[in-house]
């Protein structure tokens, strides 16, 4: 099932007004934003104030901004080892919509990998991972979803197919 539907029945954004989300599941309306820059930002005012939202940004000036406009942030920097301990908290029985970039090199997201270890036995509700086209390569403008292969053609694009396979098989595993 989708993560998220518009519900049918409210106005859409093409009518000028935003249409709440629809879920065919009990939720808690708890949303944390790992790496909460610009889409992040604007995912947590669409929110508020009906979901509490917790965002992970990696600076203490990003995370200082957060606060200042009431948004709840912690300092989550994934290129270190210890993430904090309220995140387990946080994450079980939440959403998750992880944002992060992976890092500039390899061919694997280690960003990815650290946050998911530090939630531990954490279950959350629904995971969002936001990848990019790139994974499905040059498509020479045919239409792809996600039923279509990838064919990364560079480790950038071979970073976000190794990390949807990581959330895939962590989600399962829940």
């Amino acid at each position: 099932p989708a993560a998220c539907a518009q519900d049918a029945t409210k106005p859409s954004r093409s009518s000028g007004r935003l249409a709440p989300f629809a879920y065919p599941w009990p939720m808690d309306r708890r949303c944390v934003i790992a790496g909460c820059g610009y889409v992040g930002r604007r995912l947590a005012d669409r929110l508020r104030p009906e979901w509490r939202v917790v965002a992970l940004a990696r600076s203490p000036a990003r995370v200082a901004a957060l606060r200042t406009a009431g948004i709840e942030a912690l300092d989550a920097d994934f290129d270190t080892v210890h993430l904090p301990d309220e995140l387990r908290v946080a994450t079980d029985g939440a959403s998750i919509a992880y944002l992060a970039p992976p890092q500039d090199t390899g061919t694997n997201d280690a960003r990815l990998g650290r946050f998911l270890d530090a939630l531990g036995e954490a279950r959350p509700t629904v995971f969002l991972y936001i990848s990019t086209t790139g994974v499905y390569g040059d498509a020479a403008g045919a239409a792809v979803d996600e039923s279509s292969p990838t064919e990364p053609s560079n480790d950038r694009s071979r970073r976000r197919v190794a990390a949807e396979q990581i959330t895939r098989a962590w989600c399962e595993s829940r």
